[in-house]
């Protein structure tokens, strides 16, 4: 539950502690920030002194640390080049571990945050949902289709093998994707 995940969390970091924070708990904050649980409008500066310190523990992130922040930071709409440069190369290099909920994350993430300069990423990330399709959820079809055809014009790969696999995938699960769903394939 949501409350679990921040029974360790008394509340945002001084923005010098952020600095000796694990990757685990700098992902909680800007977690907590952006989904409104830790109270108040999310604070720009320490989200920006939580994004470099991230970055310095980027290797020993988890890959729900990597899909947190990068949900984090695309929904209180912050651009941190840095960590987005930095996100993208990290998920190029692990994307088989991150779960279809993660990568659902990080591609929607990417999306709204629209860095061409993460067309690898999204061309790592294409490469899995393919081989990886059957274990999505229909939410994290529509979710995955959604980001990709919004950014698909500033991407410099072919897509049309990702929504060849939406399609095949998708007519497997068809009663179980809401309207809502089908509005984004």
């Amino acid at each position: 539950s949501p409350r679990s995940k921040l029974a360790h969390l008394r509340g945002p970091p001084p923005a010098a502690a952020a600095g000796g924070a694990s990757a685990h708990a700098l992902s909680g904050w800007a977690w907590a920030l952006a989904s409104g649980r830790m109270g108040g409008a999310p604070h720009a500066p320490l989200l920006h002194d939580i994004a470099h310190a991230f970055l310095l523990r980027i290797s020993s992130a988890s890959p729900q640390n990597l899909s947190n922040i990068a949900w984090a930071f695309a929904t209180v709409a912050m651009l941190v080049p840095e960590l987005q440069h930095g996100l993208g190369q990290e998920v190029c290099a692990r994307a088989h571990d991150l779960t279809p909920q993660g990568i659902t994350s990080v591609v929607w993430s990417f999306a709204v945050q629209r860095q061409p300069a993460l067309d690898p990423s999204f061309q790592a990330l294409a490469s899995e949902v393919c081989m990886r399709g059957a274990e999505f959820t229909p939410r994290g079809i529509a979710s995955v289709a959604w980001a990709y055809a919004s950014f698909a014009a500033g991407l410099r790969f072919d897509v049309r093998p990702l929504f060849g696999s939406f399609v095949e995938v998708s007519l497997d699960k068809i009663h179980g994707f809401e309207p809502r769903d089908m509005s984004s394939l």
